[in-house]
C-alpha cells in the first residue's frame, strides 16, 4: 500500500498514517456487528431494543423467550414501518407467538371505527400483569382512529393424541338346503 502514496508526500507522518489505517484493518469487527440479531450476544439484546424503539410496550415486556426477542429485533423496521395498521399489530403479535387475528368492524357487524382482537393462547399462562401489557401493545401498534371493542382469548394446549382403531367387517351367510317342491329351481336334468 505504500507504493500507492505518491513520491513528494512519502514523508515520516504519512507512513506512520499507512502503518495505522493498517492495523485499523485488521481490528475485528464481530464484536461490534449489531444487525445480525440471530448472533449479537444476548447481554446487549435490551440495548438493541431501546435503540429500535420496541422497549416497554411496544412489544419487549411481553417477549418472554431469547427467541422472542430476536424476533421482535428483526421485525422491528418493518413494524414501525407499518404501525397504526392492522398488519404492524397482526407482525408484533406473530413475533411473540401469539396466533389470532384482528377483526375490524366490518368484519362482524360491529359498531363504525371498532375493531377486536381474537387470540389463541397455548401452553402461556395469562395473568392481569400479562393483559396489561398486551393491551398496552394494542394500543401502541393500532391506528388512532379506531378503538379496541374486546380482546376474545381461547386459552389452548398443544397436546398429542394417539388414537388405536380396529375395524372388523364380515358377513355370514347360511346356505339351506332346497326344499323339495320347490319350481323356482332350475338346474341340470
Amino acid at each position: 500500500m505504500l507504493n500507492l502514496i505518491p513520491e513528494r508526500i512519502k514523508d515520516l507522518s504519512n507512513k506512520t498514517l499507512l502503518n495505522c489505517a493498517k492495523e485499523a484493518f485488521n481490528i475485528d469487527l464481530k464484536p461490534f456487528v449489531f444487525f445480525v440479531f440471530d448472533k449479537v450476544d444476548k447481554k446487549f439484546l435490551p440495548l438493541l431494543a431501546e435503540m429500535f424503539h420496541i422497549a416497554g410496550n411496544e412489544g419487549w415486556n411481553l417477549a418472554k423467550t431469547e427467541k422472542q426477542k430476536r424476533e421482535l429485533l428483526k421485525n422491528a423496521f418493518k413494524m414501525h414501518k407499518y404501525k397504526g395498521t392492522k398488519k404492524a399489530l397482526k407482525d408484533v403479535l406473530k413475533s411473540l407467538d401469539l396466533e389470532g387475528s384482528i377483526l375490524e368492524w366490518f368484519d362482524y357487524d360491529g359498531e363504525p371505527y371498532y375493531f377486536k382482537v381474537v387470540l389463541r393462547v397455548f401452553d402461556r399462562t395469562l395473568d392481569e400483569e400479562t393483559e396489561d401489557m398486551l393491551l398496552a401493545l394494542i394500543y401502541e401498534f393500532k391506528n388512532t382512529r379506531s378503538w379496541l371493542e374486546k380482546i376474545e382469548m381461547y386459552l389452548a394446549s398443544k397436546v398429542e393424541v394417539t388414537v388405536f382403531t380396529r375395524l372388523l367387517c364380515g358377513e355370514v351367510i347360511t346356505i339351506k338346503p332346497c326344499k323339495p317342491g320347490n319350481k323356482n329351481i332350475k338346474g341340470n336334468e
